[in-house]
């Protein structure tokens, strides 16, 4: 948690502050407007449900999948459902392992898993990319 965590502090400390600063300024380089849409994303993932609290590894999962970027290409009111979606998705058997959780035991034994989920993120986003683009 402290490894995926870390830095969500101090990119969401720069978001508010470019927040603030947009207020007043009319035209903004890319980079900006790219943190401000990453510092979005990660407002709302931080949230969560009144007396629902998430597990752990739920959070860990989807802070690790805001902070490197995987959620840039998703709108930001469909965050949360990503997230609903990507969680079943992650809890489904894969061949060949025995444990079907997937982030459970990220982080620890030197980081193991870490590799894994980044592949487990990009294969789930396509179908996700995808549904959002048929029309409703």
């Amino acid at each position: 948690m402290k490894k995926v965590a870390a830095p969500l502090k101090l990119e969401l400390a720069q978001f508010r502050s470019l927040a603030a600063f947009a207020q007043f300024a009319s035209d903004l380089d890319k980079a900006t407007r790219d943190q401000l849409i990453r510092g979005e994303k990660l407002s709302e993932v931080i949230k969560q449900p009144q007396y629902k609290p998430v597990p752990l590894e739920q959070q860990v999962a989807i802070l690790y999948v805001a902070s490197k970027g995987f959620l840039d290409d998703v709108p930001s009111p469909r965050v949360r459902d990503f997230e609903a979606q990507f969680m079943r998705h992650s809890r489904q058997p894969r061949p060949g392992h025995a444990q079907d959780r997937h982030f459970h035991g990220a982080g620890r034994r030197g980081g193991q898993g870490t590799g894994d989920g980044r592949q487990r993120v990009q294969a789930h986003l396509p179908r996700v990319t995808e549904r959002r683009a048929k029309p409703a």
